[in-house]
């Protein structure tokens, strides 16, 4: 089913739910099939009608194809604007691959507009009923294959024009009863098809699409349950072709995990075909049945080695890696010695482990910078973000880290996604936060509780609301400072290796590059002639940054009538400037690069 209420969700996350809209609703209907999205928006009043594939299927709108209106009875009542508009994309939203690599190069984009469905009587119903659809085009549909216990082999056709329309997707509904990995393979192909595998609830949990008529495989931990393998074809890459679906069991999961608590925990947890955070909170909490031996480390790394087929998000993967492979910030843990995980660790070791980094228990140090002053902690009221993402968010607090926050101010004003996608809201009352180590995620995680003053105001980066218990407060500033005074302790962000805010203090840019993992040019010299370097640098969207020597901001404007600057000092003020005066403050500048 096409997905009525998002525009972010791929054809794969959004093809096995139907939605229905409301009276009175005007809901987008989007295709996102392709790389470019074709949108019909529509406004209903005075009919309930139920919205499910029957009825949008039969739009194509990858070849400007409208003719489901057809269809309908009293079409002139239909109030609709067409246009249909040539253009191309870089990636497929599906895969996130080149559109190269599967041979699309141009996508023809068809929008309906105000298709106005208030004057239209409920014949609509009928005749959208009796549509015909795809027999197993959707989950609800799907051909069941039986239970595997050794090998199944299917057969198909994708991707061929039938009475219902393009055949685009056949579902294959099987089902494990007992813990293995499957491998599912798809080949005798001829044309392009993709391969990809749900859980029970509609769940994607992994897919595999090389492109032009390769073969697609996928290997993957399913515990007992039922699950569906889906071969699509969307937006006819490569036409019709015939296909040959394998389901093989693999390995037994007792072969791989062999102590028995591990084991338990491991196979009550894989019926979804994930391991989810919480799934391996529970793993490793698992291991304290008294102290951690040798298999169960042993088990643990086998986990984490096999991590895409246990279908492990990066960000769980980073850091269980941390739990039970090493870190050097696991030295200490609240100020005390603590270590790396070893065969014989007591269940406390392992708890603090847990605790330091999936629930961010390990508070930096939070002193004032003389040093005299030792700052306590309050869990914050409030919202991550309040209103959106703005530069304008960032209110430096008492610790010199003003590379850091103009590096946030800058990221906020050119790209307010990547802040948005630095954090994960683990839903309860932490966020996993993530950096760039040069071209590698790295992960720590931040509870709400942050250093307050003694009449409960922010002592670091601000939180725009007041004071620490007020539900307006807006927290992703002081959160991603927090999480940047823990990484620091993981040696690689060039600070002073110590879980504290004052380790953070004077930095350099570099700190774009691990907010958003681009590459930067570095410190230049501000000289008189760098006004056109400064004005194409902006006006190519790159993040610019600007010192005076002894603090940071970042370029947020310029007018080119006026040749007027905006620059935002991350302490909370605007100042427009000319270029002269720009240059006359500022002695040093960068800014990211790709």
């Amino acid at each position: 089913m096409l997905d009525l209420t998002t525009n972010s969700k791929s054809f794969l996350e959004a093809s096995v739910a139907p939605h229905s809209a409301n009276l009175g609703e005007t809901v987008g209907v989007i295709d996102l099939i392709t790389p470019e999205s074709a949108i019909i928006n529509s406004s209903l009043g005075g009919l309930a009608l139920s919205i499910d594939e029957s009825f949008i299927e039969p739009i194509d709108f990858l070849s400007s194809n409208v003719e489901a209106l057809t269809l309908i009875p009293n079409k002139s009542e239909v109030g609709t604007n067409i246009s249909t508009s040539t253009s191309t994309g870089s990636n497929d939203k599906i895969t996130g691959q080149p559109l190269s690599d599967i041979g699309v190069t141009q996508l023809n984009n068809t929008s309906l507009n105000s298709f106005n469905l208030t004057t239209i009587n409920s014949q609509i119903i009928s005749d959208v009923a009796v549509l015909a659809t795809d027999p197993n085009g959707t989950i609800a549909t799907a051909d069941s294959v039986g239970t595997l216990t050794t090998s199944i082999t299917q057969t198909g056709q994708i991707g061929g024009n039938e009475s219902y329309g393009k055949d685009t997707r056949d579902y294959w509904k099987f089902s494990v009863n007992s813990d293995f990995k499957v491998n599912l393979s798809l080949s005798g192909l001829s044309g392009n098809a993709g391969l990809a595998l749900y859980n029970s609830a509609g769940k994607l949990l992994t897919w595999s699409n090389h492109g032009g008529a390769n073969s697609e495989s996928i290997s993957h931990w399913l515990g007992k349950g039922d699950y569906y393998a889906l071969v699509y074809s969307e937006g006819n890459w490569g036409g019709s072709t015939n296909y040959n679906l394998g389901l093989q069991a693999g390995t037994q999961l007792s072969s791989l995990i062999t102590d028995y608590t591990v084991h338990q925990a491991v196979s009550s947890r894989i019926g979804d075909g994930q391991i989810d955070r919480n799934d391996m909170i529970a793993i490793l909490r698992s291991t304290k049945d008294g102290s951690v031996i040798a298999e169960e480390i042993n088990d643990l790394r086998d986990i984490l080695n096999d991590a895409k087929a246990f279908g492990l998000d990066g960000y769980v993967q980073n850091l269980a890696n941390k739990v039970v492979n090493g870190n050097v910030a696991n030295q200490k843990y609240k100020g005390a010695a603590l270590g790396n995980l070893f065969a014989g660790s007591s269940a406390t070791h392992m708890e603090s482990l847990v605790d330091k980094w999936f629930l961010g228990g390990d508070h930096p140090v939070a002193k004032s910078s003389s040093g005299n002053t030792t700052y306590s902690y309050k869990q914050a009221s409030g919202s991550l973000f309040q209103n959106g993402i703005s530069y304008q968010d960032i209110d430096q607090g008492g610790v010199g880290d003003c590379y850091f926050v103009a590096s946030l101010a800058g990221t906020a004003f050119r790209s307010p996604d990547t802040i948005r996608d630095m954090f994960i809201d683990n839903n309860d009352g932490t966020f996993t936060v993530r950096f760039f180590n040069g071209d590698k995620a790295d992960y720590v995680t931040v509870d709400k509780y942050l250093p307050t003053t003694a009449g409960g105001n922010a002592v670091f980066a601000g939180w725009g609301g007041g004071s620490y218990n007020e539900s307006n407060n807006e927290l992703w500033v002081a959160l991603a400072e927090k999480a940047y005074a823990q990484i620091n302790e993981s040696a690689w962000i060039g600070q002073d290796n110590t879980n504290s805010y004052q380790g953070i203090a004077y930095g350099t840019l570099k700190a774009i590059s691990h907010i958003t993992g681009l590459n930067n040019t570095g410190y230049k010299d501000l000289e008189a002639g760098d006004f056109n370097s400064v004005v194409n640098a902006f006006n190519a969207d790159r993040i610019i940054y600007l010192s005076d020597g002894g603090h940071a901001y970042t370029l947020v404007g310029y007018n080119a009538t006026t040749q007027m600057f905006k620059v935002y000092n991350p302490y909370g003020s605007t100042q427009d400037m000319t270029w002269t005066a720009l240059d006359n403050k500022f002695v040093r500048w960068g800014y990211s690069t790709t």
